[in-house]
């Protein structure tokens, strides 16, 4: 009978992981992003399965859209607030992603939003506009402003 301190009974799996899109990664941050934006590099596959998308790109500032369908509503009717997250996050990511060097790969650490009354009804479009606050060599703070379909404030994260 093998020992629990006995690695030898434990499960090995090989290692993955990595880039999804190698030549995407050899870009500078912004291009990466950009690249997306223009449809020369194929959309992740949450971008896929959610309809998320990025409509505008810059150093430091990315906004993602996505159509509230039936699909993101929650039982009450209006878009589910994991769905407003989701949406958030990508923005987040992308903001940051957006000032980085080629090469230079990065994670959320920490999602906070902040949900400002009535999430937004379906049939609409949900924008959500990134903003870098702070990069530095380890770290980077970026805010988010997700917007309903009449452009009014449903949520605040960084």
């Amino acid at each position: 009978m093998l020992s629990e301190t006995d690695p030898s009974h434990m499960l090995r799996e090989p290692v993955r992981g990595g880039v999804v899109y190698p030549g995407l990664a050899a870009l500078p941050g912004v291009e990466q992003v950009r690249a997306l934006l223009a449809g020369r590099a194929p959309a992740p596959p949450v971008a896929r399965l959610t309809g998320r998308r990025i409509v505008d790109a810059s150093v430091g500032s990315v906004t993602y859209a996505l159509q509230a369908t039936d699909w993101m509503l929650g039982p009450k009717g209006v878009v589910h607030t994991g769905v407003l997250a989701l949406l958030a996050d990508g923005s987040l990511i992308a903001t940051v992603v957006s000032a980085l060097p080629a090469r230079v790969l990065c994670t959320t650490a920490e999602l906070s939003l902040t949900f400002l009354g009535e999430p937004p009804s379906g049939g609409g479009e949900v924008t959500a506009h990134g903003q870098l606050l702070h990069l530095d060599g380890q770290m980077a703070l970026a805010e988010v402003y997700v917007r309903d379909a009449r452009d009014r404030l449903a949520a605040h994260g960084t």
